[in-house]
């Protein structure tokens, strides 16, 4: 019974009289508060019950062989469809970009999908997450120098791929990997990455800073990447 149905009765002075009104009143008061739950725990409730994390795997390895218009620098198997990090030796895409990028081919050997290319770096290494609750499956392409500096991202998705967006964050010393800290996790359509370190390297390509990893985090939601910190 809330605050508000004590102090009417008490007000009245006549409880007694009035017993039969009593048992109402509070019948009525305990139903008005059974149908109205603390939103709150409903929200946290439903978010617990949603989340899903993403674990990393290594898909089979594929023997596609390099040809004279890509050359093949590593590639697996996924469900029917073939991955491939390469490049093509003779062709300059000045729409597109050069250098390495992601290649899918269908169950037939045909090409379905390419990436931008992304320049002359000497690594674009892909690694991939999946979940036990849906057909998500996340892919990222290690970026690499002589150093290490994040990587692009991909959501492959009933033989669909597309690329979401770069997270330029690697760990802070030169062995650690963005794909050794990363970690993936959906929660009500929103796919969130956060990092397993305390202190991560923030846009090594770039401006190179140190900073605390609580409260840095990317997240895709509805085709919109976003850096939140």
């Amino acid at each position: 019974m809330n605050s508000a149905c004590r102090l009417s009765l008490i007000r009245t002075g006549i409880v007694k009289s009035y017993l039969p009104f009593l048992v109402i009143t509070l019948m009525s008061c305990e139903v008005e508060t059974q149908s109205n739950p603390d939103p709150q725990e409903a929200a946290e409730s439903t978010i617990a019950f949603e989340t899903i994390d993403y674990t990393q795997f290594t898909p089979k390895v594929s023997n596609i062989p390099s040809t004279v218009e890509l050359g093949v620098d590593v590639a697996f198997e996924l469900d029917s469809f073939t991955l491939v990090s390469g490049y093509d030796p003779l062709f300059v895409d000045t729409i597109n970009g050069w250098g390495d990028r992601l290649y899918v081919f269908d169950s037939k050997n045909e090409l379905i999908y390419k990436s931008r290319g992304v320049g002359d770096p000497y690594l674009y290494e892909p690694h991939f997450y999946r979940n036990d609750a849906n057909d998500k499956t996340i892919i990222i392409c290690q970026l690499a120098f002589e150093y290490y500096f994040g990587g692009d991202v991909f959501l492959f998705e009933n033989g669909k791929i597309n690329y979401i967006g770069n997270i330029g964050v690697d760990g802070d010393d030169t062995e650690t990997r963005l794909v050794d800290i990363v970690k993936i996790r959906e929660a009500k359509d929103e796919i969130t990455f956060t990092f397993d370190r305390d202190t991560v390297c923030y846009d090594p390509a770039g401006e190179t800073e140190m900073v605390e990893s609580k409260g840095l985090n990317y997240t895709y939601k509805k085709g919109v990447f976003q850096l939140n910190k």
